[in-house]
């Protein structure tokens, strides 16, 4: 809902947004609340000032995970029983303990193969590994502008914008024994941040200097950053009986060994900037920007960081008619950068067990500083970028070509690594080499119109090449290791000077003089080769894009479809599936008796068969599959009702329905190749146990008083 006022002085405008929103999962729920005001005001001819604030309060619950813990979709799939029992599972997930006067999970499968896999009852998991999310958000700006003269004018702009974030996952006790307490497990964070924005700009305009137009901009900006966490963790700790009363969680109810770690993070950045555009004759234009930053994280160093560009009108040389439209040539190179994160330039410690209860007791009694580190002193990343390229419209600006051929450079390059055996810290950060980005992005475009009927259809295609010129500065390394096969047991993401960022790297088939595969003499399992190679890499080259909008009357018709040709997954979902025979290969495998494999029978008999799909799991280049797709990936239908009915009080009412993310119209993979285990550096390409994708369907009503 919306409310707007106002006159010629000033102006007002009110809204409230609310958005509540159920997931596959049960109790996956979002309940999201938005207060928006903004208002300006001309104070005198030439001075004008505008202001808004924002309010957001959001909540989230049982907000689903992927990988190996908590997660109900890895229970779904690799529950052991049979189908017909799954169902009693939801209604009997819990059963009374008189012993220990609480509800215990009620699953015979709890640990199930040993310990390799983390097995609850999937509605155990939904109800008593519950996780909480809130948000609370406030956002205020202002600004002022002062026109001095007609051609100069004075602006300043402030923002704060504060986040308050709280999150606890609760493990109820006789979760899964493998990884948890059987007294239960706790863990909460809180996360406070604020940012304030302020900046200065004195802005120049002149466009009737004869043949000439000049514009510049001088100013100085100031990004002010405060954050706090707080975080209180039981979770994968060497301890038992986490709390006095069981199934109560919070601090005060902790005891023995636990974290309690407190984390203060200060930043400033700061710049001056100028910008200027000379431009001849509406026709040729020359852009030169220059921009200096300190930043409080890189002591007694600054960065300059330039930028250069033109532009040539050329329809304005050739003239234009009915076919000639329009044509413009552009150029352009720039730097920009980032400055360090807070605390990645200094190496970590860990302050010993100082007490007999361990890192932290009531009171504390010692403290875990930092948990990542970095071996060497780090540089901020650099990017350059060059980019040249043409917009041509042809047919009286009915058909619309835009072309952008772009090289992008990156220099230093952050990120972390995991640390090698025997370090202080899990990771460490680095600073890579050189990577290089080398691609076209193209958009064609389409109008037509024929009295009431309109059609506008649109193309785009964009094609990249990545390559790493350098790991690292001096050129002594070679490689990084982004994520570990001991993570994964299938494979490594790796960083390989002259490949691609994000290269998967995996054991494949150990195979014989005549290409057959090497098997154990035991029991026949494929037998993996001693080495990893690269099995593939998660970024497509090529993304296409199709849309196309019909309008008649009042009646629209809109559908986008859109592709990626190229790039690889990697599948951890898959592998585990056939280790422990839950996957439609090992069931057809034990219907027919034998596997059957590059043509040839490989195993026969069901120890035989178990065998072989065991040992197949760890071999990763086995489960590496397209990212290739084709998806319809919006559908929408609408309608402009007249308003001749309300007597004034609609001048606009539009409703629509529509679906999104709706089908593939190809894929390889047996998932959706967009999926991943997370978004992180070292974890793209790889899909561990991810819930199904999904499409929606919505109705829209929009109304205009």
């Amino acid at each position: 809902m919306s409310l707007s006022s106002g006159n010629e002085k000033n102006q007002f405008y009110l809204s409230y947004a609310n958005t509540s929103g159920r997931g596959i999962v049960e109790k996956n729920t979002l309940q999201k609340n938005n207060i928006y005001l903004k208002a300006n005001s001309k104070l005198y001819e030439n001075v004008s000032v505008e202001g808004s604030a924002n309010f957001i309060v959001q909540k989230v619950d049982n907000r689903p995970y992927t990988g190996f813990e908590s997660n109900p979709a890895l229970e779904a799939y690799l529950y052991p029983g049979s189908k017909s029992a799954f169902g009693a599972l939801k209604d009997n997930y819990q059963v009374w303990n008189q012993d220990r006067q609480i509800n215990v999970q009620n699953y015979p499968y709890s640990g199930y193969n040993s310990g390799s896999y983390i097995l609850d009852n999937p509605y155990w998991t939904i109800n008593k590994n519950p996780n909480f999310l809130k948000r609370f958000r406030s956002v205020f700006t202002g600004s002022l502008k002062w026109d001095i003269t007609k051609t100069l004018n004075f602006q300043t702009r402030l923002s704060y914008d504060k986040v308050d974030d709280q999150f606890e996952q609760h493990v109820y006790a006789t979760s899964s024994p493998i990884v948890y307490d059987q007294a239960g497990e706790y863990y909460a964070v809180r996360n406070t941040n604020s940012q304030m924005y302020a900046d200065f700009m004195l802005s120049f305009n002149k466009n009737d200097l004869g043949n000439f137009s000049l514009s510049a901009v001088l100013g100085n900006s100031n990004n002010y950053y405060d954050g706090y966490t707080q975080l209180i963790n039981t979770l994968n700790l060497p301890t038992s009986d986490n709390f006095r009363a069981v199934n109560v969680f919070s601090l005060t109810n902790l005891q023995g060994k636990f974290d309690h770690i407190e984390t203060s993070v200060r930043t400033l950045n700061q710049s001056i900037f100028g910008t200027a555009t000379l431009g001849y004759n509406d026709m040729l234009f020359f852009d030169v920007t220059a921009r200096n930053e300190w930043s409080s994280t890189i002591a007694d160093e600054s960065f300059f960081y330039p930028s250069v560009g033109g532009t040539l009108i050329l329809s304005k040389l050739t003239g234009t008619n009915d076919f000639f439209s329009f044509m413009k040539l552009r150029a352009t190179y720039s730097e920009v950068g980032n400055a360090l994160p807070y605390g990645v330039n200094v190496l970590g410690s860990r302050i010993p067990w100082t007490g007999a209860n361990g890192i932290i007791n009531n009171p504390l009694n010692g403290l875990v500083m930092r948990e990542d580190g970095s071996f060497i002193e780090l540089k901020p990343e650099r990017s350059k970028s060059f980019e040249i390229g043409t917009n041509v419209k042809l047919l009286s600006s009915n058909v619309d070509l835009d072309v952008t051929y772009y090289s992008n450079t990156v220099e230093n390059q952050y990120f972390p690594v995991a640390a090698p055996l025997g370090a202080y810290v899990p990771n460490y950060y680095v600073n890579a080499g050189e990577v290089k980005n080398t691609g076209i992005e193209a958009t064609l475009s389409f109008k037509l119109a024929s009295g009431d009927f309109k059609y506008a259809t649109a193309f785009n295609f964009a094609h990249n090449k990545s390559e790493i010129v350098s790991v690292s500065e001096e050129g002594d390394i070679e490689s990084y290791t982004l994520t570990q096969y001991a993570n994964t047991k299938i494979a490594e993401i790796r960083m390989v000077k002259g490949g691609e960022f994000g290269d998967i790297y995996a054991p494949t088939f150990a195979r014989n003089d005549d290409g057959s595969i090497q098997t154990n003499a035991d029991n026949g399992a494929p037998v993996a080769t001693g080495e990893y190679i690269k099995v593939g890499n998660p970024n497509s080259p090529v993304t296409l894009g199709w849309s196309n909008t019909f309008n008649y009357k009042g009646l629209s018709f809109n559908f986008l479809i859109d592709g990626r040709i190229g790039g690889d997954i990697i599948s951890l979902t898959e592998s585990n599936l056939d280790a422990l025979g839950r996957s439609q290969r090992t069931a057809d495998a034990r219907d027919a008796g034998s596997v059957v494999f590059e043509g040839q029978t490989v195993a026969a008999g069901n120890a035989a068969i178990q065998a072989w799909y065991q040992g197949l799991a760890g071999i990763g280049s086995n489960y590496v599959y397209s990212a290739t797709n084709f998806r319809v990936r919006e559908i929408s239908l609408g309608y402009n009702i007249p308003v001749d009915f309300s007597n004034g009080i609609f001048k606009n009412l539009y409703v629509s329905v529509y679906g999104k993310n709706l089908f593939f119209l190809y894929k390889d993979a047996p998932f959706d190749p967009e999926v991943s285990a997370a978004t992180s550096t070292g974890l793209q390409g790889i899909e561990a146990f991810s819930l199904p994708s999904t499409r929606s369907f919505g109705f829209s009503l929009k109304a205009n008083f």
